[in-house]
């Protein structure tokens, strides 16, 4: 079985090396947002428009 990458000078397989990521913040919306969010959606009335709402 072949590696796709070269062999370093032990002959072993060379391993690249891994980015880590840092994990990322949670967003947080105040209840007046989502107030605001909440009233645009019953303020919906045609076919697809909450659809856009939630889109956006």
């Amino acid at each position: 079985m072949e590696s796709d990458y070269p062999a370093n000078t032990t002959g072993t397989a060379e391993v690249p090396p891994t980015e880590v990521v840092p994990k990322a913040k949670r967003r947080r919306f105040t209840a007046r947002h989502k107030m605001r969010i909440l009233h645009e959606a019953d303020l919906c009335s045609k076919p697809g428009e909450v659809g856009a709402l939630l889109r956006r």
